[in-house]
């Protein structure tokens, strides 16, 4: 009997490891598929972001884009050879398998992809400021909207939510002056002392209260 239960015992792990060598092959499939368009999207994406940031920040600060995938080629032009990044998915599976098969987790794959944001060179996540970070963020977000708006040809809509609250005088005067006019926007905010008074003369103001939109 015991022996029969090891011999169903080392069936099973057989069958369980060629399966395992199935989801290996189709992650690193699409795998590879998934990074390759992230990095076409990050150089598209990177410099337009980098040129929002510097009119924010008033041309004070200098922001870096760049991605850090789990599997990465050894050269930056093999992006462009999807057989060469599976290569080396597949091979980076086969050196971590003893370690996922320990943890019961999945090490390898773009799951585990990073992008760095520096500020002047200095990683933002660490050392950025509140203002900085947020000034980053919205920096990215009209980079998309601008990307989008090549891509589906119309205009998007721009949603701010409270969106002065962590920045400086110097970088709202900024961000309202390189938002003005480019796109149709919707800031909300519990204060509009905040808003230079010239910009709120050219903007549409409502208020809610108690659940109704009122124009103001």
């Amino acid at each position: 009997m015991d022996e029969e239960e090891g011999e169903l015992g080392l069936g099973g792990a057989k069958a369980g490891i060629s399966q395992l060598a199935v989801w290996d092959a189709q992650l690193a499939t699409l795998g590879t598929r998934v990074m390759r368009r992230r990095v076409r999207a990050l150089g598209r994406l990177g410099p337009l972001a980098q040129e929002w940031h510097q009119r924010i920040s008033g041309q004070r600060e200098e922001l870096g884009i760049r991605y850090v995938p789990n599997v990465a080629p050894d050269a930056p032009d093999q992006w462009d050879n999807p057989d060469y990044v599976q290569g080396a998915f597949l091979t980076q599976i086969r050196q971590r398998a003893l370690a996922e098969q320990y943890q019961g987790v999945s090490l390898v794959g773009p799951h585990r992809d990073e992008v760095e944001l520096l500020i002047n060179a200095t990683p933002a996540r660490h050392y950025g400021s509140q203002g900085q970070q947020r000034t980053l963020v919205l920096a990215l977000k009209l980079a998309e909207l601008h990307l989008l708006e090549e891509v589906i040809r119309e205009p998007p809509v721009l949603l701010l939510d409270d969106v002065l609250a962590e920045l400086d005088l110097r970088r709202q005067n900024q961000l309202l002056e390189t938002i003005d006019d480019r796109f149709q926007t919707l800031i909300t905010t519990t204060h509009l002392g905040a808003f230079d008074a010239q910009w709120l003369q050219r903007s549409q103001i409502f208020q809610v209260h108690r659940g109704l939109v009122m124009p103001q």
